[in-house]
């Protein structure tokens, strides 16, 4: 559940100031502390709100022209725009997205002696999206002058307004899956901030972190790196031990990743290997995570060539997982298959076949046609038989990866409109049957017509075997 805290700004009630602020004063002021949750109202779990304590900042000037100008800001909330005749009647204005979010808000505070208190009201704001939310009913504020440079306090703020409406936009577009436009809003946050806000804020972190996830969810790996590599400069600038901090594995390793998807291999290979001297140094490496470097460092020296490391990478793999987690389980068997993957890469393709055959058939047997794994393994055999002309030979094996993504739809028809891996596969198949005679030249003509039916193809034979069931008559109209 998200809570309000994170969505919506705030409607803050107020008090009169102290006499000894009633007289303009042209000097900015900041001011810290904190923000308390005392009630809560909207679903049934937003009473544990109650009692939560977050992180706030308040900076303004009064120009003397009557008409005071600041900012409000919460951690891991919505940044807030003050303006007002007194500081007893200023509004606040969020910058969300979605304008729905945007209503405006009052602030007052009672303030003496470098110290400021107040009592916040939410105004309900119904967002565009369908989400759960919070409301708050009563929240205290509570903060201190700081003696620091408030006017870049003020100029930080500003900065930020402008950012989170990007980074509201980029959080509506993920929300969606429009994962290239919600990383284009993600580097407009960052440029916003960039060079104004320090580098210590972790504001800068998450907005290049989802900068970069969504750059490569986009499958734009090159720009995924460059963002993800802006993050670890900051980082390598505030760590005291430098690129050989432990603590930066994980972040090495997704820049390794990156890297290597970008087709930037001379520069992934050093972070890769910088990554395994750091991984016995770090704390709480699991399993998945030792296995997923290996794997990928046995990738990376595969595109450069540098066969025997290569596999050195890739026979640690098999070992680690047959150790750690036994030889039949999936990890041992994935790594198994990804030596093979190795092997086909090498161009060593005979040792590929003898070693990928046997397996993939005790995949499949012990884990089914369906299960992801033995899918995988049955196309990659399937398409480099096809692939290097032995279609007879090919033709087993795309049948049953076909099969395998078939049992997790019910229908052949089904299978293919929702999966494109599915309907490359079957796309073969039909060409392999043609070609043998099995079925007419003009058997999509047919099924276009209604007359032919997907699940009458000889696939289906071996599907009716494993199950022992009769296959379903499944129209081209249905």
């Amino acid at each position: 559940m998200k809570t309000k805290l994170q969505v919506l700004s705030l409607v803050l009630g107020l008090h009169p100031l102290a006499p000894a602020f009633a007289a303009p004063n042209n000097a900015p002021h900041y001011f810290e502390g904190e923000l308390r949750i005392e009630q809560s109202v909207g679903g049934k779990n937003c009473q544990q709100l109650n009692g939560k304590i977050t992180e706030a900042q308040v900076s303004w000037q009064d120009p003397g022209h009557g008409q005071i100008q600041g900012w409000i800001v919460f951690a891991s909330g919505a940044p807030g725009k003050l303006e007002g005749a007194t500081p007893a009647k200023l509004t606040i204005t969020t910058n969300h997205h979605d304008a729905q979010l945007n209503t405006p808000m009052v602030l007052s505070l009672d303030i003496a002696d470098g110290k400021a208190t107040g009592v916040l009201q939410e105004t309900p704001a119904k967002p565009g999206f369908s989400e759960t939310m919070c409301y708050w009913q009563q929240a205290k504020l509570t903060l201190t002058e700081k003696n620091t440079d408030a006017a870049k306090r003020m100029r930080e703020h500003a900065a930020w307004y402008k950012a989170y409406a990007h980074k509201s936009r980029g959080e509506n577009h993920a929300r969606y899956a429009q994962f290239a436009e919600a990383a284009a809003a993600y580097d407009q946050a960052f440029a916003e901030v960039e060079g104004v806000l320090p580098e210590t804020r972790t504001d800068l972190y998450d907005l290049l972190f989802s900068a970069a996830r969504y750059h490569a969810e986009a499958k734009n790996f090159a720009l995924a790196a460059q963002s993800f590599q802006q993050l670890m400069d900051i980082g390598l600038r505030q760590s005291e031990k430098g690129a050989e901090n432990p603590d930066l594995y994980p972040s090495w390793l997704r820049l390794a990743t990156y890297l290597h998807l970008a087709g930037r291999t001379t520069e992934a290979i050093p972070v890769i290997e910088r990554t395994a001297r750091l991984e016995s140094q770090a704390e709480e490496v699991s399993l998945e995570e030792r296995l997923l470097r290996l794997r990928l460092q046995g990738n990376i020296y595969i595109t450069a060539k540098m066969f025997d490391k290569a596999q050195t990478s890739l026979r640690e793999e098999i070992t680690l997982a047959s150790a750690k987690a036994g030889p039949d389980s999936l990890l041992a068997y994935e790594a198994r298959v990804q030596w093979a993957r190795g092997l086909k890469a090498m161009n060593d393709h005979a040792r590929f076949e003898t070693t990928l055959e046997p397996l993939t058939k005790e995949i499949t047997t012990r884990f089914g046609e369906a299960h992801e794994l033995a899918r995988n393994s049955n196309a990659l055999l399937g398409w480099h038989y096809l692939n290097t002309g032995r279609m007879e030979k090919s033709r087993p094996w795309l049948e049953s990866a076909f099969r395998g993504h078939r049992a997790l739809t019910g229908n052949a028809l089904t299978t293919i409109k929702a999966n494109e891996s599915a309907r490359n596969i079957l796309g073969a198949l039909l060409e392999i049957y043609i070609k043998q005679g099995i079925v007419p030249a003009d058997y999509l003509d047919r099924f276009a017509a209604n007359q032919g039916i997907l699940d009458d193809l000889p696939y289906n034979e071996g599907l009716k075997a494993n199950l022992n069931l009769p296959a379903f008559k499944i129209g081209s109209g249905e």
